[in-house]
């Protein structure tokens, strides 16, 4: 026997439970080493078949194809974000751990504090805006952002302009006149409801003065939901 079929006999050896299997591995090595190196190789193959769970092979190969056809829809449903709108998708996804998945024909994202968001939201911040975040043009960015100005509605800043309170977002990182930090409230309820929103973020941030800037955030969600209004960060 050359070699090779020493080799190839040694090497399969521990994987033959079967002394018929290993002799036949035997004379299929001593055939090849005869020259008939198709017909050897034939029952090579054959022999070794026998052992590979092809019942698990075929399962996986079923997951992958069901597997396709989602995956499919996800990547179709964030190509129209574009170039701009998939670099913000990724940069959203690492800074905030989330998690991007499809779900109702949607693509959503999963933060680690276990709330859910569409990725649309986090798209429109690729938008183009033609003005510095100022107070004056917080209304512009706004309408921007989300592609409307509803009628009788104010620009809402989610982290209020308030002197104490605008220094302590801005000592966190946080920019209140970031569109992305802001929405559109029904008037006169945004007036009348000023005072009493004012007075419960400054009594958070007594009880919170070392919050992070994440932790912030997570607050002004919070604080928006009671109010019933959605948020686009």
């Amino acid at each position: 026997m050359s070699k090779v079929g020493v080799a190839a006999t040694i090497a399969f050896a521990v994987l033959m439970p079967k002394l018929s299997d290993l002799q036949s591995l035997v004379e299929a090595a001593s055939s090849i080493a005869a020259g008939n190196v198709f017909w050897g190789a034939v029952d090579i193959i054959t022999t070794i078949a026998g052992y590979v769970p092809w019942g698990k092979v075929w399962k996986s190969i079923g997951e992958l194809v069901k597997a396709v056809g989602p995956l499919r829809k996800f990547y179709l449903a964030i190509d129209k974000y574009g170039s701009a709108g998939m670099a913000k998708l990724r940069k959203y996804l690492n800074e905030k751990r989330g998690r991007a998945t499809y779900e109702d024909g949607k693509v959503k994202i999963s933060n680690p504090d276990g709330t859910k968001m569409d990725a649309e939201d986090v798209v429109r911040v690729a938008k183009v805006f033609k003005k510095p975040y100022t107070k004056d043009n917080f209304r512009d960015n706004l309408a921007i952002l989300t592609d409307e100005i509803p009628a009788n509605s104010n620009a809402h800043h989610v982290f209020p302009q308030k002197t104490d309170l605008a220094q302590f977002f801005q000592s966190k990182g946080i920019d209140i006149h970031d569109p992305l930090h802001g929405t559109w409230w029904p008037t006169p309820a945004h007036q009348q409801k000023a005072v009493e929103y004012n007075t419960a973020w400054s009594k958070w941030i007594k009880e919170n003065e070392f919050a992070n800037k994440e932790q912030v955030l997570k607050k002004g969600r919070e604080l928006m939901k009671e109010y019933g209004f959605k948020v686009n960060f």
